[in-house]
């Protein structure tokens, strides 16, 4: 039986290519969309503790080898104010 792997990346504000933290699981990740709110200031990488990153696309790559399903989630994110009218979804 194959096992299953979950590789969760972020990618840096505004880049494709630049991962800004990478998490690996044996369960699923909880679902992330485009528009969710990313609050990266407990992470040991971050950008600036008073900005959020927004979810502007999400990609799967899901692939097989001899005994293992990986299926990694490729997130891409903009910087954005950590301000009450972002959090509320209203224009400022």
């Amino acid at each position: 039986m194959k096992t299953t792997k979950y590789i969760l990346e972020i990618y840096e504000p505004g880049s494709a290519y630049d991962c800004w933290v990478s998490f690996e699981s044996e369960n699923p990740f909880q679902g992330i969309n485009t528009g969710n709110l990313l609050n990266p200031g407990i992470w040991e990488e971050t950008m600036h503790p008073t900005k959020l990153a927004k979810v502007v696309s999400v990609e799967h790559i899901i692939f097989e080898t001899e005994n293992r399903v990986t299926h990694k989630l490729c997130v891409y994110t903009e910087a954005v104010p950590n301000t009450p009218e972002v959090k509320m979804n209203r224009p400022s």
